[in-house]
């Protein structure tokens, strides 16, 4: 779970305009190459991103994949993380870079929410 720490708002405009984008994707099936034997790696065909504002939590699924927060707006937003850890790394936490040039785009231009993401 994902907690946006609050701070004192600079103006009220400011703060309506303070967001994040939220971008996740289900996981492919697992392989029976590590460290993603448990779960697949991210299905990039199934990409979805979601605007929340800076008092939302975001409490992501077990397996499901998702990029750093992106704050959108003039204000800093700092969030607290709290997670269940079991001690296996492989469990625990996995990264995965995309390969180049592959990559997911997401039009964060004016209106209520990100259009679909492209890859």
């Amino acid at each position: 779970t994902f907690v946006p720490l609050s701070s004192p708002p600079a103006s009220p405009a400011r703060t309506a305009e303070t967001r994040y984008l939220v971008i996740v994707a289900p996981s492919l099936p697992a392989t029976s190459h590590p460290p993603f034997q448990e779960a697949g790696l991210p299905d990039l065909n199934n990409v979805k991103a979601f605007w929340a504002h800076k008092g939302q939590a975001v409490t992501y699924g077990a397996g499901t994949w998702h990029a750093p927060m992106a704050v959108i707006g003039d204000e800093r937003i700092d969030f607290v993380v709290v997670q269940f850890a079991n001690g296996v790394a492989e469990e625990d936490c996995q990264e995965v870079e995309l390969p180049q040039p592959t990559g997911v785009s997401v039009d964060v231009g004016a209106g209520g929410r990100p259009a679909e993401p492209k890859l």
